[in-house]
């Protein structure tokens, strides 16, 4: 009697969206990673008789690439056969059961793609899973992309806003990812205007990293006068920070 065997692999795959504004951006979250785990078990360690594989599947959610426990989604057991048992007169050794994966474009089974996880027995006994052999298919698929974060900033005229001047600043999240920031995007709109006139308003804005200010990273937005008159916002300068976070 043959015994079961496997074939093991892990599969990565990733998505991402890149979008710009009219001045900077803050580089928008990917999709979460399709992760695959593939572990031998013993009868000891599991419902198997005789042992087998375990496979573990779900999305990367702390970006580093190994499937952790808290992570799983979903596992199957595949169990082996008997390795001792005899075979029956005239009988056939079995056959090898098979496992595959390949990546799943984008449509009905993931709407974002991600992973087809194929099952089957090698019934030709070639050591591939074949089209025809396939008797079980599921599918693991990636999050749905992260939304880029937009700020745009705009010289604005003595008036209302100001009345000597100064800067208009616009910020809010890229939420049809045309990479234009529309009016029903907008969170925040905010002005920095000129104390006096021959004082020009400054802005800097640098992107975040993930961390305490903004979980998963952005664009900081610094403000000031350019009291040195350099054209360049120095640190000494800055009166404002605000942070435009990544959703």
């Amino acid at each position: 009697m043959k015994n079961i065997s496997f074939w093991m692999m892990s599969v990565l795959l990733s998505t991402a969206v890149v979008a710009c504004a009219e001045e900077k951006t803050g580089a928008g979250e990917a999709g979460y990673n399709s992760l695959v785990k593939l572990t031998q078990v013993t009868e000891e360690t599991s419902s198997c008789e005789h042992g087998g594989l375990q496979v573990d599947t779900g999305l990367d959610l702390n970006r580093n690439q190994i499937l952790e426990e808290w992570e799983i989604e979903q596992t199957q057991v595949l169990c082996s056969a008997d390795p001792t048992g005899e075979p029956g007169q005239d009988g056939e050794d079995g056959v090898a059961t098979l496992f595959s994966s390949a990546p799943e474009a984008p449509g009905e089974n993931c709407p974002h793609g991600g992973i087809a996880l194929h099952w089957g027995l090698d019934l030709n006994g070639d050591g591939d899973l074949t089209v025809q052999e396939v008797t079980d298919t599921d599918y693991l698929c990636h999050g749905e992309p992260g939304k880029t974060s937009l700020v745009e900033v705009h010289e604005e005229d003595a008036g209302v806003n100001c009345v000597t001047g100064g800067l208009s600043i616009v910020t809010g999240v890229d939420q049809d990812g045309d990479g234009d920031l529309g009016p029903a995007e907008v969170n925040s709109h905010t002005y920095l205007c000129n104390a006096r006139a021959g004082d020009d308003s400054l802005v800097r804005l640098t992107d975040e990293p993930a961390g305490s200010n903004c979980a998963r990273g952005g664009v900081r937005v610094q403000s000031g006068l350019d009291t040195d008159g350099s054209g360049a916002l120095e640190d000494a300068e800055v009166i404002y920070t605000q942070y435009v976070c990544n959703p």
